[in-house]
């Protein structure tokens, strides 16, 4: 079986993707991984055949961060002469790699690949991090982090979603469709999210489904890169050196000021008590060359490393709230503290709180040193966050995810499910 396995967007949009193209290729099938620069030598270090392209997504994001976030970065995607050369571009690329495909698998932020299983009629499943993806009146899409509304604000704030993605999106979109002979788009929140191929890979201890959203398949687990890779030997020496230390990293978020904020991460950990691991990230948190002053013994900071090995070995987790840290941090079985940044992390930040695994979160806005030692010291205080966290990564640890999605995908290739292809108009 020759399997396109093709994620777009951040470390949390290509880690689960990885995970999954890993377990393709080792169960013998042909798989070919579609990627970024940014993500190339990672996918490299497991010996899965990939194509990666120039974008450079940390490059966008930290423009985001600089310009004012993401909404006039999407904005200025929305301009023909930004928009259209980049689908353009993708859209090319896209088709070349997809041709002979027995199935195309997307995951994150991909807006191409529909398009091109529709071409090509190919099955096409796309992996979804978060069931708040999902249309619902229940809850609001991810670009608002308003939870209670009543169910006509939930589903006002689809409608203007699907719209304002519209705008965005879809002159550049609908133009390359034309140029493939295919109907324009007229209902986005259908395309990015086909309710027949949608698979909702998290896991249901964390992830709530609203009862009015109908799924072709039960959540399967969040999809996690088993990821063996030994941790720094001076990670190694740290880590020995006293008592588990907090964990704090906030991924693929930029930041404008991340002085500001690892100055508050280190004095908020350090007014509880604990040591810390620092993850940069993509903000680049200062290390201590640039902060000499303030960083010790008490302090190490660390890039990309294995959170399937470094997670246990933490006494707590705090981070931006992506669906796979989440994830990870469940699976590990220690409590976590969210602090959200945008989109669904405010969603993730509302289900650990709901699942028992650690406080209200507490929101990037309002992070400073001592809200933070505050919330830590709810964190390790009551005993009952860990117990929690560590009776239901036991479930978690249970489940295989990535068997579940290997036999998902022979049988979609084989043509045996019902595997839509993208529908392209409304009702």
């Amino acid at each position: 079986m020759r399997v396109i396995v093709a994620p777009f967007g951040s470390r949390g949009d290509f880690q689960p993707l990885l995970a999954l193209a890993v377990a393709l290729h080792r169960a013998g099938h042909d798989v070919l991984l579609t990627t970024t620069q940014n993500f190339a030598a990672e996918a490299a270090a497991f010996a899965v055949p990939t194509d990666a392209s120039a974008f450079d997504v940390e490059a966008y994001v930290r423009e985001a961060t600089a310009s004012g976030g993401t909404l006039r970065a999407l904005v200025k995607m929305a301009r023909p002469e930004t928009g259209r050369q980049l689908f353009s571009q993708m859209m090319e690329t896209t088709l070349r790699l997809c041709r002979g495909a027995d199935l195309i698998i997307g995951g994150g932020a991909q807006f191409i690949a529909p398009t091109v299983a529709e071409k090509l009629g190919a099955p096409y499943l796309l992996a979804v991090y978060s069931p708040q993806v999902l249309p619902s009146s229940y809850h609001p899409p991810i670009t608002v982090p308003w939870f209670g509304l009543p169910s006509w604000g939930n589903r006002f704030m689809w409608w203007l979603y699907e719209r304002t993605l519209r705008f965005l999106l879809g002159g550049s979109l609908n133009h390359e469709r034309r140029q493939l002979g295919l109907e324009p788009v007229r209902d986005f929140i259908r395309y990015f999210s086909p309710p027949a191929s949608s698979v909702v890979a998290a896991d249901p201890e964390l992830a709530v489904v609203p009862p009015d959203v109908s799924l072709a398949r039960p959540l399967t687990g969040a999809l996690h890169l088993v990821d063996e890779r030994p941790l720094p030997s001076e990670l190694e020496a740290f880590l020995g050196a006293g008592a588990p230390p907090i964990y704090v990293g906030f991924g693929s978020m930029g930041d404008a000021h991340p002085e500001r904020t690892s100055r508050a991460i280190m004095e908020g950990v350090r007014a509880s008590g604990r040591r810390l691991v620092l993850g940069s990230g993509w903000a680049d948190f200062k290390g201590p060359t640039e902060q000499a002053k303030l960083m010790g013994e008490d302090v190490f900071t660390v890039g990309a490393v294995s959170h399937r090995l470094l997670f246990p070995r933490v006494a707590a987790i705090v981070h931006h709230g992506g669906a796979g840290t989440s994830g990870a941090a469940l699976r590990a079985g220690r409590p976590q503290l969210v602090v959200p940044h945008l989109f669904d992390q405010f969603q993730w930040g509302q289900w650990v709180a709901r699942a028992g695994v650690g406080p209200e979160p507490l929101p990037k806005r309002r992070l400073t040193a001592d809200r933070l030692a505050a919330k830590l010291g709810e964190l390790l205080r009551h005993e009952r966050y860990a117990a929690r966290a560590e009776e239901l990564s036991i479930r978690v640890r249970e489940r295989d995810p990535a068997a579940q999605w290997i036999a998902l995908a022979e049988t979609a290739a084989r043509g045996q499910v019902g595997v839509s292809r993208p529908r392209t108009s409304g009702p």
